[in-house]
């Protein structure tokens, strides 16, 4: 082996090195960018829901918002093991290029914590109480949905919060794991995941706000669906193969 080609191989070493390190520093930021995150809306939500509710001796609020907590931290965990990447690109601050997904991500976040409000009140006045039964359904929705959002999260690399053809990362179908029964199975999940929530807390009421929100994340799987398959290569064909984009066998 000569000098220069030694050389070569050493340089590309020390660049692999120096890109692994610099990754390492982005991950770690990203991390500490997601728990502080995730922190702030725990401490949102327990603020929409002790307020409304007028006092802190809520059982079933406390054990709800403990789901959440948990639930976030074991993603976190999970995504650090299997699918760090998606960490990085999630905490990376991004403006979306359609105005109906700037749209969808204001209207969420005011009906998910508007959700807490409802529910406080519901606790409160007692217009529609879920006896304690109906904590066991929701454990068995959160825990399924969780599963399959988390599962989905795991597969696609570019699972991101907003819609858009990600260029910069080289974006690609991805048709492996749950995404080869249906076209949006993060949705699914997500969307089981929020039905949990009413019955677990015990407020009837609040299922009709999560249905709403349900309403929309069905619209923007509709319009996120069209986009991918007019902009991103591959997709169209994909969908021909994997016909159902929310729920296998009806659509």
């Amino acid at each position: 082996m000569d000098f220069f080609t030694l050389l070569k191989k050493e340089l590309r070493r020390w660049c692999e090195v120096a890109e692994l390190a610099e990754k390492s520093e982005e991950l770690k930021k990203a991390l500490v960018q997601m728990t502080v995150r995730t922190i702030i809306g725990l401490a949102l939500m327990s603020l929409a829901l002790f307020l409304s509710v007028g006092h802190l001796d809520v059982p079933r609020g406390w054990l709800t918002l403990g789901l959440y907590l948990g639930f976030a931290i074991t993603e976190i965990l999970i995504f650090y093991k299997w699918n760090p990447d998606l960490i990085i690109a999630r905490m990376q601050r991004r403006i979306g290029p359609y105005k109906w997904d700037k749209v969808f991500m204001v209207l969420l976040g005011v009906f998910l914590y508007g959700m807490f409000v409802v529910y406080g009140l519901d606790i409160r006045f007692q217009w529609w109480s879920l006896n304690k039964y109906y904590i066991i359904v929701g454990l068995v929705l959160f825990l399924v949905g969780g599963i399959l959002l988390t599962w989905s999260m795991v597969v696609n690399r570019y699972f991101e919060n907003i819609v858009r053809i990600q260029t910069d990362r080289a974006h690609k179908v991805i048709s492996a794991g749950p995404y080869s029964v249906i076209r949006h199975p993060g949705y699914l999940g997500a969307g089981v995941q929020m039905i949990a929530f009413p019955f677990i807390i015990g407020s009837g009421i609040g299922l009709f706000i999560v249905i709403a929100i349900i309403i929309m994340m069905v619209v923007r799987t509709s319009l996120e669906d069209k986009t991918l398959q007019n902009e991103l290569d591959g997709y169209a064909e994909y969908a021909k193969r994997v016909k159902y984009k929310l729920i296998p066998y009806i659509w």
